[in-house]
């Protein structure tokens, strides 16, 4: 199969580029153009034209999804029989200091895909990768959450992905655009960039390990309590639900289980080899964010029998290894932990 994936070098998508790859399929995976040399999802791109490289060495053609031409330009080269719609702003708080850019890449971009999709490469089927944050704020005795609970954004980007929805459903309904949707619940794993809190917390402490960081986390609200799935767990997901999922139709990605964002810190603390104080930063918090979110996969379940298979510690492990590889690779000169673990466990002893 000829395989299009928006986003591949961001956190989720260069996962996703991999797998097809190993499945013999021709990938061509688009890398982040925009105004910044950082994208919203975290793709790492060098300013010149041309092809980039993603946050997991992923490379592949540039392509800004606000860029019409670009994308017709794009499509009609390719012509995927498959497409995987992940490039987004993906941050919630970027979005509360850009919304405007979050609706045009969300939501303007889903359409520009979408359009040219259905006019330059007829019978694509197409995956658009949406997110639990539509759900919103929510009674807690209604989780875990099915794809039938209402639909409460409460930040510019979960409503630009509410919208970004109705963008798949209008194109499928009108045209007959095969296109299934996922609602990915919070998912954590190696290579996802700073700008989410578990990411943030690694490299902090892998900073301090390091000796180029003060022993300090900062952290926003420990009290909110949210799924932790992996992210090779959600690679697996959307693969199954691109060829197997009812087109229209959402579907959940989810591990049914909600945990306290601080016991996933106090896991991260467990692992560091040097002590950390943790401080509760105000820019941090965000605006509404629901106390609690979490949901039911059982709809994926029964389409293709998908469960989640990786524990939280071990996928917080992973985590923590990658930040201290990746700060130890950006760092100036040769540098050694300053403390190993069994140090560590000594002091404790």
């Amino acid at each position: 199969m000829r395989v299009l994936i928006t986003g591949a070098g961001g956190f989720v998508g260069s996962g996703l580029a991999a797998w097809f790859r190993q499945e013999g399929h021709e990938v061509t995976g688009t890398i982040w153009r925009g105004d910044r040399t950082e994208s919203p999802s975290g793709e790492r791109a060098e300013r010149p034209s041309g092809e980039r490289m993603g946050s997991d060495g992923e490379t592949g053609p540039a392509l800004d999804v606000r860029d019409a031409d670009a994308v017709d330009r794009l499509v009609a080269r390719v012509r995927p029989e498959w497409a995987c719609h992940l490039a987004a702003q993906s941050s919630a708080g970027l979005s509360w200091r850009d919304p405007t850019l979050t609706y045009a890449v969300n939501v303007a971009g889903t359409h520009l895909l979408l359009d040219a999709l259905r006019r330059l490469s007829p019978g694509c089927r197409v995956l658009v990768t949406a997110t639990s944050d539509e759900y919103g704020r929510v009674d807690p005795e209604l989780c875990p959450l099915d794809e039938d609970a209402p639909l409460r954004p409460l930040s510019p980007y979960a409503a630009s992905k509410v919208a970004q929805e109705w963008v798949a459903r209008t194109f499928y309904e009108a045209f007959g655009l095969e296109v299934v949707i996922t609602r990915a619940f919070m998912h954590i794993g190696p290579g996802q960039p700073p700008s989410f809190a578990t990411a943030d917390w690694a490299r902090q402490i892998a900073l301090a390990e390091a000796g180029l960081g003060a022993a300090v986390v900062a952290v926003g609200d420990l009290s909110l309590a949210r799924e932790f799935g992996d992210v090779r767990d959600v690679v697996r997901a959307y693969r199954l639900v691109l060829e197997h999922g009812v087109p229209g139709e959402p579907y959940n990605v989810a591990t049914g289980r909600a945990r306290p964002l601080g016991d996933a810190l106090g896991i991260l603390l467990d692992l560091a080899r040097v002590d950390m104080e943790v401080r509760v930063d105000p820019a941090k918090m965000r605006p509404a964010d629901p106390p609690l979110l979490t949901g039911s996969a059982a709809k994926l379940e029964r389409l293709v029998g998908w469960k989640p298979e990786h524990r939280l510690e071990d996928t917080l492990a992973d985590v923590l290894d990658y930040w201290r590889a990746r700060v130890m690779a950006d760092a100036p000169g040769d540098r050694s932990f300053r403390h190993d673990r069994g140090a560590r466990e000594s002091r404790r002893s």
